[in-house]
């Protein structure tokens, strides 16, 4: 049985494998205030979905640390995704790591990045 997230997820999926969900590349400092540790962030992508009579701001991010994952191993760099939704600023829901697979995020990642959605920005700065 799919969990309410799940489903969201799988919308949300379907949607940017279709098209109807337009990604681009965004600052890494934009929207810095709804997200933990925004000084992680390597890369975001933002999408706007009109839904329930509301338009909702999507955000798919990617961030990195380095941290020792054992005690034997020098530090590694550690990837995380996240997605955020947005409703007038303000964070109404985060899928990440507790709440959905690896899996599913990494799908997500490769279909943003792979779909013909994604639109590089002339004003994103490496210092962004």
């Amino acid at each position: 049985m799919m969990t309410p997230t799940e489903a969201l997820f799988n919308e949300i999926l379907a949607l940017t494998k279709t098209g109807q969900l337009r990604w681009h590349q965004i600052s890494r400092s934009a929207h810095s205030d709804a997200m933990l540790h925004p000084e992680r962030v390597c890369e975001q992508f933002e999408a706007l979905w009109p839904r329930q009579g509301e338009t909702w701001i999507l955000l798919f991010i990617e961030k990195k640390h380095r941290e020792r994952l054992h005690p034997l191993f020098g530090m590694s760099d550690v990837h995380e995704y996240e997605l955020l939704v947005l409703e007038d600023g303000q964070r109404l829901r985060k899928l990440d790591k507790w709440t959905l697979s690896w899996g599913h995020l990494c799908s997500l990642a490769a279909t943003i990045r792979h779909s013909g959605s994604v639109r590089e920005t002339g004003a994103i700065s490496a210092n962004s």
